[in-house]
């Protein structure tokens, strides 16, 4: 190792003297080339560390995140760590400085590829799981008729569209009707409405339509709940989707009850 290596490896693991520590401060700051490998080094110190693998404060709290990280920790982890600074030790011991200068960027650049890739599969993994429970728990089939007969109204041309996936051209159907009879609540027409903003991804208006059935003094109001909870779970909202099954679970009214309780038993399970 050149005197310099040696210098910030004292500084690093905290074996120099005070005033020792001021002039190697002073000369990182005065010279270009010393601070550059500075930075080089702390960085690989960094990542060798058995303290500081660390990825956000949020990310950090993911069990799975957590399990990653108690492994690397783990002392087969601190084992495989050491191999490799050992190999990297070596090797920098009879490699020219500008030859280390290129393995220590690139190292520390497939290090960074590693901690941002494993932060990224998490975390895709995690919404993926949600957005996969809300399709498992969607049932759009078991939505109620919007006709009691077939008869060739608006509603049963907006219930057939609906049946066929045309969600555009059904949602334009039961936003006039909604808009003709705007001071009649029909509980099923918003219903229809939310679920079609959902399929169409625009959670905030579907929303809000389950906020007005539930507001409503309809008999179906309490039925918002459950919707609610899909479209938070959906939208990634997932405190205020458990919010809205936990009053389902606690409400004496019957509706989805067992769906309640799995669906968030398996929100929980997989935090």
């Amino acid at each position: 190792m050149s005197d310099l290596e040696k210098e910030i490896d004292a500084y690093l693991n905290g074996e120099m003297t005070p005033e020792m520590r001021k002039v190697f401060e002073d000369k990182i700051l005065n010279d270009t080339e010393a601070k550059k490998e500075f930075e080089l080094y702390r960085e690989m110190n960094t990542v060798f560390d058995d303290t500081d693998w660390e990825l956000t404060e949020e990310a950090s709290q993911h069990p799975k995140i957590k399990q990653s990280e108690a492994f690397l920790k783990s002392e087969k982890g601190k084992a495989i760590a050491k191999s490799i600074q050992n190999v990297e030790n070596d090797y920098f011991d009879t490699t020219s400085q500008p030859r280390k200068k290129q393995i220590l960027l690139y190292v520390g650049s497939i290090a960074a590829v590693l901690i941002i890739g494993l932060f990224i599969f998490f975390q895709s993994k995690y919404i993926i799981n949600n957005q996969s429970l809300y399709a498992e728990y969607k049932d759009w089939e078991e939505l109620p008729s919007l006709t009691l007969r077939s008869g060739d109204t608006d509603l049963a041309k907006a219930e057939k569209l609906f049946t066929q996936k045309q969600y555009q051209k059904s949602l334009l159907i039961l936003e006039k009707h909604q808009s003709a009879n705007d001071y009649t609540i029909n509980p099923q027409v918003l219903i229809y409405m939310g679920v079609i903003q959902l399929e169409l991804n625009n959670a905030e208006a579907a929303q809000k339509n389950f906020q007005k059935l539930l507001q409503s003094n309809s008999l179906d109001a309490y039925k918002a709940h459950w919707y609610l909870a899909l479209c938070y779970l959906k939208s990634k909202k997932i405190k205020k989707a458990k919010k809205e099954l936990e009053i389902m679970i606690k409400d004496t009214i019957s509706f989805k009850d067992e769906n309640a309780q799995e669906l968030i038993k398996k929100i929980n399970n997989q935090k």
